[in-house]
């Protein structure tokens, strides 16, 4: 095995574990909305056609148990959904994961028919 794929081997379980959380529904539309400035669990309910609020809930919850949104209180107030200093270096590589995706589109549509 050559020494990059033991690094790749060493990397795998938390490229995995990223994924696992990106790729389960309504999170990457969570962040985005939170990232477009959608703040007040309402507001992003809104943005977000279709979600329950119990989903909301349990996928808001998920994202601060993970430290990529901070939940702000203030008494008498509703919560506030902040992206937090990890989902902001996140979101520099979602945007790299977007542009690859874009621009081996035609490619990666082809590879999906045949599996």
């Amino acid at each position: 095995m050559s020494l990059l794929n033991k690094k790749f081997e060493i990397l795998l379980p938390y490229v995995n574990s990223v994924l696992a959380l990106l790729s389960k529904k309504w999170i990457l539309n969570i962040i985005i909305s939170i990232n477009d400035g959608n703040h007040h669990f309402l507001d992003i309910q809104r943005d977000l056609v279709g979600i329950s609020s119990n989903t909301l809930t349990k996928n808001l919850k998920e994202l601060e148990a993970n430290m990529l949104i901070e939940r702000k209180c203030r008494k008498g107030e509703s919560s506030e959904y902040y992206a937090t200093k990890y989902l902001k270096s996140l979101n520099f590589l979602l945007v790299e994961l977007s542009s690859w995706g874009k621009n081996h589109e035609k490619k990666l549509s082809s590879l999906s028919d045949k599996v």
